[in-house]
C-alpha cells in the first residue's frame, strides 16, 4: 500500500486513512492508487465487517491535487480515472457497510469517494464542495450519478451546476450527509456506526445494501430482485439464528 494511505484493523473494522496532511490529504496518484488497493483489500477481506474511511489531520481531503495535474497527458489521465473508479466501485460493492468519517474539507474527488459510502459522518464544521467547473472540468468520482441517487436531479444539479461548497449542516438538511458530529469526533461515531451495522446478519445486510444500489429501471425489475434476495435470505442459517434472539427479546 502507498505510505499515503493507511490501514488498521481493530475489532474487526478496518480503518483506511488518508495521510498527506501537508498537502491537506490532497489526492496524488500515489494516493488514489493507494486507496483503491486498500479499499479493495478489505472489501475482500473475510475477518474485516466494516471498513471506515478518514483523513489524518484537519481534513478529510481537498480532493485532487491540481498543481500536480496541470496537464496529463492522454495516458496518465487514463491512470487517474481507472484509479479513481476502482475505489468508488471497491466502496459501492463492498458486501459489507463502508463509513465516511469528514473533519474539515471533502472537495472535488473526495466528494465523490464519501458519497458512495453507504453513511457519511460530518464534523460540525466540515465543508463538502463540488468545485470541478471552477477549474473548467467535468465531475468525476461518480458524483453526477452517487449525489443524484442521495439528493434528487434538482438538487444534484443545483449543487453540481454552482460549483457549490455546503456546510455539515446544509449537508445533513438537503440528504447528503447522514450523521452529524463534534469536531474531532467523527471516526470514534463513525466505528460505533460500523460495530453496529456489523453485528446485522450478513448475508441479509449485504443483499440489502446490494438492493438499495441496484438501478432497476422499472418497479416489476425491483420486486424481482427483491424475492431473489429475500429467498436467499430466508433459507440461510444466519436468518434462523437471528430470529430466535428476536423472539427472546419480545
Amino acid at each position: 500500500m502507498s505510505g499515503k494511505v493507511l490501514i488498521e484493523v481493530e475489532d474487526h473494522i478496518g480503518i483506511v486513512t488518508i495521510f498527506r496532511p501537508e498537502k491537506h490529504n490532497a489526492f496524488d496518484q500515489s494516493i488514489r492508487v493507494g486507496l483503491a488497493d486498500a479499499l479493495e483489500a478489505l472489501a475482500s477481506a473475510r475477518d474485516v465487517r466494516a471498513i471506515v474511511i478518514t483523513g489524518h489531520g484537519k481534513h478529510f481531503s481537498v480532493g485532487g491535487d491540481i498543481a500536480a495535474f496541470v496537464e496529463p497527458a492522454g495516458e496518465e489521465l487514463d491512470a487517474i480515472l481507472d484509479a479513481a473508479h476502482r475505489c468508488i466501485r471497491a466502496v459501492r460493492y463492498a458486501d459489507k457497510p463502508v463509513i465516511a468519517a469528514v473533519e474539515g474539507a471533502a472537495a472535488g474527488g473526495a466528494a465523490g469517494l464519501i458519497l458512495a459510502c453507504d453513511a457519511i459522518v460530518v464534523a460540525r464544521d466540515a465543508k463538502i464542495a463540488f468545485p470541478f467547473l471552477k477549474i473548467g472540468l467535468v465531475p468525476d468520482w461518480g458524483c453526477v450519478p452517487l449525489l443524484r441517487a442521495k439528493v434528487g436531479e434538482g438538487a444534484a444539479k443545483k449543487l453540481l451546476l454552482s460549483a457549490a461548497a455546503i456546510s455539515a449542516e446544509q449537508a445533513i438538511d438537503i440528504g447528503v450527509a447522514d450523521e452529524l458530529a463534534e469536531s474531532g469526533a467523527t471516526l470514534s461515531k463513525a466505528r460505533q456506526l460500523a460495530q453496529t451495522w456489523a453485528s446485522f446478519p450478513g448475508m441479509a445486510w449485504q443483499r440489502t445494501k446490494a438492493m438499495i444500489n441496484a438501478e432497476a429501471a422499472t418497479l416489476d425489475e425491483a420486486l424481482v430482485l427483491e424475492s431473489e434476495h429475500q429467498a436467499a435470505c430466508f433459507h440461510s442459517k444466519a436468518f434462523k439464528t437471528a430470529l430466535q434472539k428476536f423472539l427472546i427479546k419480545e
